[in-house]
């Protein structure tokens, strides 16, 4: 779903939320202020699209700009999501997903917890590996780690690890990818990951690196759970 679909029907299902009190106003809230979130990346997505070998200081410079405006809002973008997903959580019981709350907190805290090489290879301007990628279909990756792979950093039982958990986890026959093995792993069976194997590849993706998650399946998790709250919610 575009960015501008996506904007739009989180504006339906905020305006559906009924005004009760506290808790509401503040998912209402939270739900227009990621709409706004969005649109902004919507917009920002144009400067980044040019050729940067041909382009001219002018274009090199607004490129510049919007980049480090992406990497800010799509990380506001995920804070968000999880803020409304935490609200519904204590609003109405709807289980937050394990897969996003370890996004956020990786996000939140990994220049703090990050240890071994990924630690000495991480710096203020270079967590994020670049700033998040547009796909064609208008979402983007968040990924942490050093311009190596996770696999140029972690030890070799760090490794067996994931590579059984994919096994475990992950149908036979797909593509194993040392970047997004932890995210198809967690993506692909949600809510199904054991609390154990959950802190595993946390620890993993803290200290290696690795995609943590990617915009489309953040917003979808939060259109979901509003309208889930909405079919026992609305007049």
């Amino acid at each position: 779903m575009p960015l501008s679909n996506q904007s739009d029907r989180l504006i339906d299902l905020g305006k559906k939320i009924k005004p009760r009190g506290l808790p509401e106003a503040a998912l209402t809230d939270s739900v227009f202020e990621l709409t706004y979130i969005l649109q902004r990346i919507e917009r920002l997505a144009p400067d980044l699209e040019i050729e940067i070998s041909s382009a001219g200081q002018g274009e090199l410079n607004i490129f510049s700009k919007s980049s480090k405006a992406l990497r800010f809002y799509s990380q506001c973008l995920l804070l968000w999501s999880c803020r409304i997903l935490d609200i519904l959580e204590a609003m109405a019981n709807i289980e937050t997903s394990p897969a996003l709350k370890l996004a956020r907190n990786i996000l939140a805290a990994h220049y703090g917890t990050a240890v071994g090489n990924l630690k000495s290879e991480l710096t203020r301007e270079q967590g994020f590996l670049v700033s998040p990628r547009f796909s064609p279909s208008g979402s983007f990756q968040y990924v942490i780690g050093s311009l190596g792979s996770p696999a140029s950093t972690a030890s070799p039982s760090e490794l067996q690890l994931v590579e059984r958990l994919f096994k475990k986890y992950c149908p036979e026959g797909q593509d194993f990818n040392w970047w997004n093995a932890c995210y198809k792993i967690l993506y692909q069976n949600d809510y199904k990951v054991s609390k154990e194997d959950l802190k595993q590849i946390e620890n993993f993706i803290r200290n290696n690196g690795g995609m943590i998650t990617d915009s489309q399946s953040v917003i979808e998790c939060v259109i979901n759970s509003l309208e889930k709250y909405l079919t026992t919610n609305v007049e």
